[in-house]
């Protein structure tokens, strides 16, 4: 018979040491030897992937929150736009109408200059320009 003897260092930790009288039982442990390693191997592979994956949800939900509050910060300054676009508008309206009244004052000018009041016209000017700075 054929017969071989064995030691822990030659089929990883734990393995028996064993003599083996035929070429079948050598199979046989080297295949058990072999699918221990790839157990070993395929829940290391799992261990690591898990980890990714509890790495990348991490990071998924970082980015969740930081996106809601940029969302936030989106909505306040659009309120912020709006509300100085109104302001603009207004100013802007006020603008116009202050130029309509002061094309008036322009022709209350050539009046007043006409009836000896140019002094009085331009002090209204005056008066009305810094109303409109205001």
């Amino acid at each position: 018979m054929f017969e071989t003897s064995f030691d822990q260092s030659d089929f990883g930790p734990g393995a028996p040491i064993a003599s083996v009288d035929s070429a079948a039982e050598l199979r046989k442990i080297k295949n058990r030897e072999a699918a221990i390693r790839s157990r070993q191997k395929k829940k290391y592979e799992q261990d690591y992937q898990h980890g990714k994956l509890d790495k990348v949800n991490k990071e998924n939900n970082k980015l969740k929150l930081e996106n809601a509050a940029l969302k936030a910060e989106n909505q306040i300054l659009k309120r912020q736009l709006h509300y100085f676009e109104n302001l603009f508008a207004k100013k802007t309206q006020s603008t116009m109408s202050m130029t309509n009244s002061s094309t008036s004052v322009v022709s209350r000018e050539d009046t007043a200059s006409q009836s000896g009041r140019s002094g009085v016209v331009l002090n209204e000017k005056i008066l009305h320009m810094h109303n409109a700075q205001l």
